[in-house]
Parts: C-alpha cells; sequence; structure tokens
C-alpha cells in the first residue's frame, strides 16, 4: 500500500471516529441542553383595557418565574385603536398593531424578584398593568 493510501484512510477512519462519537454524544444528550420551550401568554386588547383570553378582568397582573422564557401575544381587538404592549424593564415591545392584527414579543424574565410595568405606549394612563418575577 503506497503511503498516499494509508493517509487517505487514516483521515477517513479518524473522521469516521469523531463523526460516531459526536453522534453518540448527542444522543445521550452530552454536554448538550435543549432550550425550553417559551411559555406563551396572550394578551388581548379590547374596551382600551388588556385581558387574558377568557377572562373580564381588565390589565391583570402577569406573574413570571425568574429566568423563564415568555412570548408575549398580544391581539388587538378593540374597533378603531391601534395598540402594543411596552415592559421596558423587560425589553419586551411589540410593534403598533390595528384591529385584527396580532403581535409577539419573546423575553427571558430577569432572574431577580421584583415588579416591573407593562402598558400601552399609546394609552398608558388607562392600559397599565404589572408583571411580578418570582
Amino acid at each position: 500500500m503506497s503511503n498516499r493510501r494509508i493517509a487517505k484512510t487514516t483521515i477517513l477512519t479518524a473522521g469516521a471516529a469523531f463523526l460516531a462519537t459526536a453522534l453518540a454524544l448527542l444522543a445521550a444528550g452530552v454536554g448538550f441542553e435543549a432550550a425550553p420551550e417559551a411559555r406563551v401568554v396572550r394578551l388581548v386588547a379590547r374596551d382600551m383595557a388588556f385581558f387574558l383570553p377568557g377572562s373580564d378582568v381588565p390589565t391583570p397582573t402577569l406573574r413570571f418565574a425568574a429566568g423563564e422564557r415568555v412570548r408575549i401575544v398580544l391581539v388587538n381587538e378593540d374597533p378603531g385603536m391601534a395598540h402594543d404592549v411596552v415592559a421596558e424593564g423587560l425589553g419586551l415591545a411589540t410593534p403598533l398593531i390595528e384591529r385584527g392584527g396580532a403581535a409577539a414579543s419573546e423575553l427571558r424574565v430577569p432572574a431577580t424578584p421584583g415588579t416591573h410595568e407593562y402598558l400601552c405606549s399609546l394609552h398608558p394612563v388607562l392600559m397599565r398593568g404589572l408583571v411580578e418575577v418570582r
């Protein structure tokens, strides 16, 4: 066997061994942690307030676990009014949406427990609520 052929065989064998080891580690989950799915929280804008679906409680307090990933989905049901949802302390900001529209924003909840405000940037006096981080 020529030196060139031996070198080529050695490289292919080493590559195959590396690939097999990498696949075995992936299959076992060693060294890799799947990111947890973001929890989806839907807010409905109607009657100049925010509501959770199926609830008549206006502008509810939202409760999140420290470090949790959350995806806020805002649905606008207010005729003739644009709305968004913003929480500067959390890095949450959806675009302005018209009636019938929806927008989403994903965030990582801070690791420190505390209280933050969320609001509609166009109607902050009426559309303002709290986020509790536990």
